[in-house]
């Protein structure tokens, strides 16, 4: 993505906004964390990434740009990023990097708006899917001890695993199945499964 088209994004998102909600210079995301979202969206495989790789263009250093050739014959030009950004470590933290996030798929939406894999995706879908983080579902989840005389609450690494592990889930369902991104993250939150292998049994097993 070039300089120019990163630009052309970016002022078509304020364009759509009241001033109030313009992205200030520090909210500016890296270019190449946009590009390899794109690349996702028109490869038809999206791959969910890890909160520390969700970037701001002041966080990001670009390698040298590596050359691929598209099945139609032409060339992508494409760069790998190396992030300096840490791990959120409490729940506002999250909600930035999730906004951080939100705002990185409304920008991937102006640059291929026709794609159905990445339609409903919006702040509504940021909402759904902090609430059940940050909620009852995850990070206020209690768990008694055997004894029944210690309460144990949602270690925050477990609560950061789980709302990866829900997005890697949404990822392939989008890929494979004809659903949106949105739907994908929907269904993961309901997949007992999932939340068995990543949250109930972890905490289970700290309690004995």
């Amino acid at each position: 993505m070039t300089k120019s088209q990163h630009l052309l994004l970016l002022r078509a998102y304020n364009d759509a906004r009241p001033e109030a909600k313009h992205l200030r210079p520090t909210q500016i995301l890296a270019p190449p964390y946009i590009e390899g979202l794109v690349n996702q969206v028109e490869d038809g495989e999206l791959e969910a990434e890890r909160l520390s790789d969700v970037a701001l263009k002041d966080e990001v250093k670009e390698d040298d740009p590596n050359a691929r050739v598209n099945p139609d014959g032409s060339i992508r030009i494409s760069k790998k990023f190396k992030s300096s950004t840490v791990l959120p470590v409490n729940p506002e933290q999250l909600r930035t990097k999730l906004k951080t996030m939100e705002v990185a798929w409304e920008l991937v939406k102006l640059q291929l708006p026709q794609t159905e894999v990445i339609q409903g995706l919006a702040a509504e879908t940021r909402v759904d899917h902090i609430d059940f983080v940050l909620g009852e579902g995850v990070y206020l989840k209690k768990v008694m001890t055997s004894d029944g005389a210690t309460v144990l609450k949602t270690p925050w690494l477990t609560v950061l695993e789980v709302e990866f592990q829900l997005r890697r889930q949404a990822a392939p369902l989008a890929n494979t199945t004809g659903k949106t991104f949105a739907q994908g993250l929907a269904e993961a939150r309901d997949d007992e499964k999932l939340m068995r292998d990543h949250l109930t049994r972890p905490m289970a097993l700290s309690a004995c």
